[in-house]
C-alpha cells in the first residue's frame, strides 16, 4: 500500500463544484440550493421537509477525514439525487430516471460513511495503486483458505 499523503481536497472528474445538488423534484422558491463543491454537509432546506423530520435530520453529511472518500460519497449522493443528469450519464451510470428520496440518500451515505471509517481503520487507502481515486482491489487481503466462487450450470 502507498504511504503518500492524501490531497487536501479532490476535485471531481464528473461534476463541477458549482453544480446545484438538488435539481430534481419540487424546490422551495427563493431558498439557496447547496452546490456539489460543499464538502461538509448539504442542507436540504430548499426541499419541502416532512413534519416528522427535524431540520438537523434534513441534510446529507459527508466524512471530512479522508478527501477521497468525501468526494466518492458526494458523487454517489449526486448520482442518486440526479440520475438523469448529463454528467452522471457521461460517467457511464445509467439508472432509472427517478431520483431517490432524500431520506434514502441520507441513509445510504450514512452507511457508506461507516464503511469508509472501517476501511480507514483497517489501513485501506481510498486511492488506487495508480494514484487515481478509488479503492485498489489489489490491496485487499485474501485469506489463503478463501474459496473461489464458481457459478454452477443449472440443469433442469
Amino acid at each position: 500500500m502507498s504511504t503518500a499523503p492524501l490531497p487536501a481536497r479532490c476535485p471531481s472528474a464528473f461534476v463541477a463544484d458549482d453544480e446545484p445538488v438538488f435539481q430534481s423534484g419540487t424546490r422551495i422558491p427563493g431558498v439557496a440550493v447547496p452546490v456539489f463543491g460543499a464538502t461538509g454537509c448539504w442542507p436540504a432546506t430548499c426541499l419541502p421537509r416532512p413534519a416528522n423530520r427535524r431540520l438537523s435530520q434534513w441534510q446529507i453529511c459527508f466524512p471530512e477525514t479522508d478527501p477521497v472518500w468525501n468526494l466518492r460519497l458526494r458523487e454517489v449522493a449526486f448520482a442518486l439525487l440526479n440520475p438523469a443528469h448529463d454528467s452522471v450519464r457521461a460517467a457511464g451510470v445509467f439508472q432509472k430516471a427517478d431520483p431517490k428520496a432524500l431520506s434514502t440518500v441520507i441513509l445510504i451515505i450514512r452507511k457508506l460513511t461507516v464503511l469508509a471509517a472501517w476501511a480507514a481503520g483497517k489501513g485501506f487507502r481510498a486511492t488506487s495503486a495508480s494514484g487515481t481515486p478509488g479503492i485498489s482491489r489489489a490491496s485487499w487481503p485474501r485469506p489463503a483458505s478463501a474459496p473461489i466462487h464458481r457459478p454452477c450450470a443449472a440443469t433442469w
